[in-house]
């Protein structure tokens, strides 16, 4: 059962990072694209 929980939490981790890094690419994008715009 604690290792479960231990992947479980490793997998949330591992997604919660990858959503947030593409969450950074988004908006790194969205900035160029108004400042190309300007």
């Amino acid at each position: 059962m604690c290792k479960f929980s231990v992947a479980v939490s490793n997998n949330f981790h591992k997604v919660q990072k990858l959503w947030l890094w593409n969450h950074k690419k988004l908006s790194l994008q969205t900035e160029s694209e108004a400042l190309m715009q300007r």
